[in-house]
């Protein structure tokens, strides 16, 4: 129409109008970026109806993607594509599910509109939790929150992997790889890395063998071996720091850990996370962390992300994305990946806590508890003795948070809690609503839940919605709870009456003999229904509301302030999941009942109008089902007429005889007589004589404890017979507040002669294990132990009759201080996926064999061997397994004496200035020594399974074979100067030590050589010869002289004689 130029809004609803207008002259021209003006829709809740809220979002969340996709199909057909045609620019973004985007300059949206393709991130193959591969994707913690900060920043993301860390640095640095998700900050890498900040800690530790009580610490490991992992950067520092360690290379942290684990290594250093992860996710024996390794500045162990340093701008678009990550999904992320420590140290660094609090926490790692044991749903103890309910999920949270310890006091009724409360000797009280009078001995948390307090009433009673309807009326509550306090505050005229539990009160006012009961909607409504009360409507709700709060006593203020952040720190949706999973319906047993809890998240969160509803509702719904109950008595007629055995009800008088109420009509293949007559002439069961007075005993027993009835015994038939019968019926409250037992009688004489059969079989095969010489135990099929020998009676200081009939993997403690499953257990479901979850446990044949240490048994801890074999029977079918153990201390000693015998003979010949070669039968290379190296030139890889002829001259090769052969034939050693060939083919002198190598039994099985280059003394040996030649020959010819000159001074001295002169020459020989 023209009467504007544009108008802005919403692209889906516009392009709808346009469509459904037919305004062919109006398009799409553009796109707005603004946080004002994002389109992202949401569900309005109001705010008091957080749990409302909470439950949409689960609704929401649970759409699947293809869902989405055709509600999108469906309202908003195919805008996006038309929009497209007419102009739009690419990189636009679509109608979704996604949150809103961070903000990006146009510097960096260039970026990634410029960038070919996707941004590439590298990713490790084995570095759980933070990032690994998993069924072929990366995953992890790191990856997962790569994936998270790419998604809010618009990052287009793709992961390669199948690399070693080396590989992917080196692809990282020729720009192959755009993004590393988890990298330590360290100096080197400053240079030419950009780092995000850092988002967690992975502090290096030291991991230690068991049996190792002297390594705490890197100091300690001087000549010992490390495990490290080749390529990380820790490697290269220990390297520098500690020369005097062994190096052990390894491939990754799970190998690390399992020389250690082997003893192929004396201890491993890594990261805390991933060790953490992979001893939760392993059976990795025999190991413990025993401290913290600082080899460089704390920030070094801290986690980063990594781009290139002259990609910096693809640095702080991530660092955007992860900014925009919101704490609820940070510790969603930790909770799905990280170990528990981590879970835990990380949630206590987000809570905020002062130095203050933090010392505080330090020094109160243990609190008490006050429970109340009977108010369920809130808070009760189940019949193991557990402590459950919605505050109990309240607390295991707050016990995660701030990593400390809270356990209820057991065996107290709730005026012994307030009690001990005022006493200052309960430190908290997990569920508790904050009354005036209250807080003069204890101090309060911030409220964690809410709901609304009902008054019911009698059904005759006369319509009441208020309090003053109650004025002179009896009205009862439960003692010591806020509203007892509240009510006496606020409302003195009301005639209080008060009681034990609600059950008790609820049962007063279903009996007329009060007027009114005031409690929670929750409690008060599972009360009426638990117990069958037709009587009793709920009349009003007030203005009151149970907001349960955590109490703390008065010595204790700072604590207040660390719950508030620890209970500041639980998401409604993890508030709203606790007490929807106790509002739920589900059984829960309490003492012997079990009971339902109806559903109420609904109504106490929408809240006042929904609950005038309900109540209406129930009120109706109450009086409908009397008429059910009694079509449900015609049906239950029908059904008890197909039930295996007779169905009963019935009490007991005030002398513990049972009086039948109901009896079906199998009941007389019991009693021998009509069912009616039995309960007419209130007959008894005729047990047998020897079993009466047990019976008897276990009667009077249940009765008083208000237990189930479990009762198996022989009764007398009126043939003379006798029949093996059990009786299983379970207490109950009747209407009339009485004692009453439902249940079933049923033959089991065809059962007990089967189980005596098996009990004889058991005791004569209990006889023969008894004298084996191995401690030896037997388990059934339902790992109960049915035999315990008397080798494992001194073995272990536990006698059979203590262990016999136990189960629950209860004959592990000796072995291990805890139930666990042992190798008997896993021999009947082994699988090979074990193979690599319990690494001492192997497979032979049809047995499982292993080889583990045990510091409860003997003085210091014994080494012992075990061999456990499925029970099969003449059908094969299993009916249990057996296990024996045998002690190998003494054979691990003398193995643990070998083997750092070898390892320092090792040690020697790695520093041995001697070559040391050691060759097989073939006359090949076994072992080669880093001074063989140095001499021949040829390092140990290029060595190893090489013939000798690789160092030997082509003409000497066969005397050399005849030298090998007489050192095996003989047995002897061997000693020689030989020529040998360099890797140059520089030719050398050397020399020889040469003996056989014999096996304990005495065969031959090598030979073993000492080699040194005497080459160089050689030269200088053959100089000194011939110098010594030399000089021999000019004393020779000295010597030739002087004779010849003696000999011409005589002949002169003749011829002056001759001639009769004087002799001219006086000769002296």
């Amino acid at each position: 129409m023209g009467e504007a130029d544009a108008t802005i809004g919403s692209l889906a609803v516009n392009n709808y109008l346009i469509s459904r207008q037919f305004l062919s002259n109006l398009r799409v021209s553009g796109f707005i970026s603004s946080d004002i003006m994002q389109g992202n829709l949401s569900i309005g809740v109001r705010k008091d109806w957080q749990i409302l809220a909470g439950i949409f979002q689960k609704i929401i969340d649970s759409i699947t993607q293809e869902e989405f996709l055709a509600l999108q199909k469906k309202w908003l057909g195919d805008f996006q594509t038309s929009a497209l045609k007419e102009g739009m620019e690419s990189g636009t973004p679509s109608f979704s599910m996604t949150e809103k985007k961070v903000a990006l300059t146009p510097e960096e949206q260039a970026f990634i509109r410029e960038h070919e393709g996707p941004i590439i991130a590298g990713a490790e193959t084995d570095w759980p939790p933070f990032d690994f591969v998993e069924d072929g994707k990366p995953t992890g913690y790191s990856n997962d929150l790569l994936r998270l900060a790419a998604k809010k920043a618009a990052l287009p993301l793709e992961f390669v992997f199948g690399f070693t860390w080396a590989e992917l640095m080196e692809k990282f640095k020729n720009g192959k790889i755009d993004i590393l998700p988890a990298v330590y900050k360290i100096p080197e890498r400053t240079r030419e890395m950009a780092f995000t900040k850092d988002y967690g800690a992975n502090p290096s530790v030291l991991v230690v063998h068991e049996k190792s009580p002297h390594m705490s610490a890197l100091k300690d490991l001087t000549g010992k071996t490390l495990a490290v992992v080749e390529g990380f950067s820790i490697t290269r520092v220990l390297s520098e720091k500690y020369p005097e360690i062994q190096q052990f290379p390894v491939g990754n942290v799970l190998e690390g850990l399992k020389a250690v684990s082997l003893k192929k290594a004396d201890a491993f250093v890594g990261g805390l996370g991933v060790i953490s992860y992979l001893l939760s996710e392993n059976v990795i024996p025999y190991l413990r962390i025993v401290d913290e390794v600082l080899l460089e500045e704390p920030e070094a162990t801290q986690l980063h992300m990594a781009t290139l340093k002259d990609q910096a701008i693809l640095r702080d678009i991530l660092q955007k994305g992860l900014n925009a990550i919101s704490p609820e999904e940070k510790q969603n992320l930790r909770r799905r990946w990280l170990p528990d420590q981590f879970e835990r140290v990380n949630d206590a660094l987000d809570l905020g806590l002062s130095d203050l609090e933090k010392k505080w926490l330090s020094k109160h790692s243990r609190m008490s508890l006050g429970v109340d044991p009977s108010w369920p749903p809130f808070e009760f103890m189940d019949s193991d003795g557990k402590y459950s309910g919605v505050a109990s999920g309240i607390v295991e949270l707050i016990k995660k948070r701030l990593n400390i310890q809270m356990s209820p006091l057991p065996d107290l009724t709730w005026s012994q809690v307030v009690t001990k409360m005022k006493a200052g000797e309960i430190d908290v009280l997990p569920a508790v609503v904050p009354t005036a009078q209250r807080k003069n001995y204890m101090m309060f948390s911030q409220p964690y839940a809410s709901f609304p307090i009902i008054i019911a009433t009698h059904q005759d009673m006369t319509f009441v919605n208020n309090f003053e309807g109650l004025k002179k009326k009896k009205v009862g509550v439960v003692k010591d709870y806020f509203m007892e306090d509240r009510l006496r505050t606020d409302h003195p005229y009301l005639n209080l009456v008060t009681f034990k539990t609600t059950a008790d009160g609820l049962q007063e006012l279903e009996a007329g003999r009060i007027d009114a009961f005031m409690g929670n909607l929750v409690t008060v409504g599972d009360e009426i229904r638990r117990l069958f009360l037709k009587k009793i409507k709920i009349a009003a709700v007030t203005e009151y509301k149970m907001e349960l709060c955590l109490g703390v006593q008065k010595d204790f203020p700072v604590l207040v302030g660390i719950l508030n952040k620890a209970l500041k720190s639980i998401g409604n949706q993890e508030k709203a999941a606790i007490v929807n999973a106790w509002l739920t319906p589900q059984e829960i047993k309490i003492g012997a009942d079990y009971k339902k809890i109806v559903v109420w998240a609904i109504p106490i969160a929408i809240g006042g109008a929904l609950l005038l509803l309900f109540i209406i509702i129930w009120n109706r719904r109450m009086s409908r089902e009397v008429t059910q109950r009694q079509k449900a008595e015609e049906r239950f007629q029908n059904i008890a007429g197909t039930a295996p055995g007779a169905i009963i009800q019935l009490r007991f008088d005030g002398e513990g005889w049972p009086e039948y109420l109901y009896l079906s009509a199998k009941a007389e293949m019991f009693f021998g007589m009509p069912p009616e007559k039995v309960i007419q002439e209130k007959k008894r069961l005729d047990w047998h004589p020897d079993d009466q007075q047990r019976i008897n005993e276990e009667i009077r027993t249940s009765v008083a404890a208000e237990e189930d009835q479990n009762l198996v015994g022989r009764i007398q038939t009126v043939g003379g017979g006798v029949k093996w019968i059990q009786i299983d019926a379970s207490a109950s409250r009747s209407p009339d507040g009485g004692l009453i037992y439902n249940g079933f009688i049923v033959d089991i004489t065809d059962r007990k002669k089967a189980e005596d059969a098996i009990k004889d079989s058991e005791e004569r095969m209990g006889q023969i294990i008894d004298f084996l010489p191995d401690p030896t135990w037997v388990i059934d099929t339902e790992g109960k132990v049915v035999a315990w020998n008397r080798a494992l009676e001194n073995l272990t200081g536990i006698k059979a009759q203590d262990m016999l009939g136990k189960d629950n993997h209860e004959y592990a403690i000796p072995f291990y201080g805890e139930r666990r499953p042992v190798l008997i257990d896993l021999v009947s479901v082994w699988d090979e996926s074990y193979e690599n979850k319990y690494l001492s446990v192997k497979k032979v044949g049809e047995k499982l064999v292993s080889e583990s240490f045990h510091p409860l048994l003997g003085k210091e801890g014994i080494y012992l061997a075990g061999t456990a074999h499925r029970i099969l029977d003449a059908s094969g079918e299993a009916v249990g397994a057996i296990e024996s153990v045998r002690d190998i201390t003494e054979q691990k000693a003398m193995e643990e004496t070998i083997r750092e015998s070898q390892q320092r003979l090792s040690l020697l010949v790695k520093s041995s200035p001697l070559g040391v070669i050691e060759w097989d039968l073939e006359f090949k290379v076994v072992q080669w020594n880093p001074a063989a190296e140095k001499i021949f030139g040829f390092s140990q890889k290029e060595s190893l399974g090489r013939h000798a002829s690789f160092i030997t001259p082509e003409a000497d090769r066969k005397t050399a074979d005849g030298v090998w052969e007489e050192i095996l034939e003989k047995r002897s050693g061997h000693h020689a100067l030989s020529t040998n060939v360099r890797k140059n083919n520089q030719l050398i002198t050397c020399e020889w030590f040469n003996t056989a190598l014999v096996s304990p039994e005495g065969r031959v099985i090598g030979a073993a050589s000492l080699v040194m280059d005497v080459t160089e003394r050689k030269r200088l040996e053959n100089e000194l010869q011939e110098n010594i030649e030399e000089m021999e020959r000019f004393t020779s010819l000295t010597v030739d002289r002087e004779e010849k000159m003696i000999q011409l001074k005589e002949e002169i001295n003749t011829l002056l004689e001759q001639m009769g002169r004087e002799k001219k020459y006086k000769i002296v020989v």
